[in-house]
Order: C-alpha cells, then sequence, then structure tokens
C-alpha cells in the first residue's frame, strides 16, 4: 500500500480549534495529520532588503572616487 501525501496551509482557530475541509477522500478514510508550525512573519520591513542580490563591477581596477586637488 502506497501513501498518500496531501499539502494544506491553514490558520489555527481562535479556540484551537483545526478545520481540514473539502479534503480529496472518502467519508471513512483514516489518515494521520502531523502538524508543522510555520515562522512567524515580521511586521518590520526586511532589514537586508539587497541581501542576496547579485552584485555586478563595472570597473572593478578603478579608483573608487577622483582624486580632487585644488
Amino acid at each position: 500500500m502506497t501513501t498518500q501525501t496531501y499539502y494544506i496551509e491553514t490558520v489555527i482557530q481562535q479556540d484551537g480549534t483545526l478545520i481540514l475541509d473539502h479534503l480529496p477522500l472518502k467519508a471513512g478514510t483514516i489518515i494521520q495529520v502531523i502538524i508543522q508550525v510555520q515562522p512567524e512573519t515580521s511586521s518590520c520591513p526586511d532589514r537586508y532588503p539587497l541581501r542576496g542580490t547579485p552584485v555586478l563591477y563595472l570597473n572593478p581596477t578603478e579608483p573608487v572616487a577622483e582624486c580632487i586637488t585644488h
């Protein structure tokens, strides 16, 4: 017998109830429920919005700033 896996993401109700409806299973089917809690999303904006962004150096050997002489 092979195991069928279905992924459903839902939110726990105010009273702690878990509701799973519209499952593609026949009534009376025995199931096993495993609960995996997702990390809470932060209400703060991303502290490092450029993290993971590729960096392209157009002239990597050129000076960063021009020398200013007066």
